[in-house]
């Protein structure tokens, strides 16, 4: 089998706004030789990533995927239960198929106002994927959980994101990448 995970999801797997070279999961393949498939798409909601995920793995027998979605979902006003609710579909293909996924936890963002839907909907994977392989990619950044709450940890935050306060600059997709590739490579590994 090839070494290849599949990575689906919305503007954070694609790398929004820049090239899909300057992704996180690009980051990944270039440290790891793990070919990471890139199949994200700007603006989707976890139903939508749930489907075209679907698609995807029809054919496939065995193998890995990253599923990440969810702050399209929180910006529609969608609630956790309903994202989680989506997620655990992609799951439980997976188990069917014999995939093994990996679910991206979301990470705080610069943009305050989403703060406690970002929170809850962390709580919320917690709960409900205890047994299952979260990537959670906080400790990239320069905050706790609940995300920026001083004044100096909003402006630090937002040297960590472009102009809209959730999209990651180039170098905050490197360091995700970054801290994210041996974490990959080893679960890769490991279930290979």
């Amino acid at each position: 089998m090839a070494r290849e995970i599949l990575c689906y999801g919305d503007s954070l797997i694609a790398g929004f706004p820049f090239e899909e070279d300057a992704s996180w999961v690009a980051r990944v393949q270039d440290l790891t030789g793990v070919k990471m498939a890139n199949y994200g798409v700007c603006g989707e909601c976890t139903d939508d990533i749930f489907w075209r995920f679907k698609a995807g793995t029809a054919n496939l027998k065995a193998g890995h995927a990253i599923f990440s979605g969810g702050m399209n979902d929180i910006m529609a006003g969608k609630r956790a239960a309903t994202i989680v609710g989506e997620m655990q579909k992609a799951r439980d293909w997976c188990a069917k198929k014999g995939i093994d996924i990996c679910l991206i936890v979301p990470w705080p963002v610069a943009e305050t106002s989403l703060a406690p839907q970002v929170l809850a909907l962390r709580r919320a994977m917690a709960e409900a994927f205890e047994d299952a392989f979260l990537l959670d990619l906080l400790p990239v950044f320069p905050v706790g959980e609940e995300g920026p709450v001083t004044d100096k940890e909003k402006e630090t935050m937002r040297g960590f994101f472009i102009w809209d306060g959730v999209h990651p600059t180039a170098a905050t997709y490197a360091k995700i990448g970054e801290y994210a590739a041996p974490l990959l490579d080893r679960w890769f590994k490991t279930q290979v």
